[in-house]
């Protein structure tokens, strides 16, 4: 079932494998709406789009890389134990975010 609907005074910004499109004719993809006035079609986009993808994966954080190349730092949660060492756990952290950071060429 297809539905139709109408956004008037829409910009929208194409992102298509051609540079030219004729009219009548139909491309596949992802249509993303930023707000009520903004809307990106992105050609060729797949079911399995990863929107964050992990660019790194450690013991105690994790990395992603949001659309616009920013970094996103995930913690992992922790087991809480009486043996635990807040001094040194924070240290390894600190440790593990140089390791990404050096790994992601930064």
């Amino acid at each position: 079932m297809t539905r139709t609907t109408t956004i008037p005074c829409a910009d929208v910004k194409m992102h298509t494998i051609d540079t030219i499109m004729h009219v009548g004719e139909t491309r596949r993809g992802a249509l993303h709406m930023h707000d009520e006035f903004f809307l990106e079609f992105h050609e060729g986009v797949s079911e399995t789009w990863t929107r964050n993808p992990m660019v790194y994966r450690g013991k105690y954080l994790n990395v992603h890389r949001d659309k616009q190349g920013h970094y996103q730092v995930h913690f992992l949660r922790m087991e809480l134990t009486k043996r635990m060492n807040p001094e040194r756990i924070g240290k390894a952290i600190c440790r593990e975010l140089l390791t990404a950071k050096k790994m992601l060429g930064l």
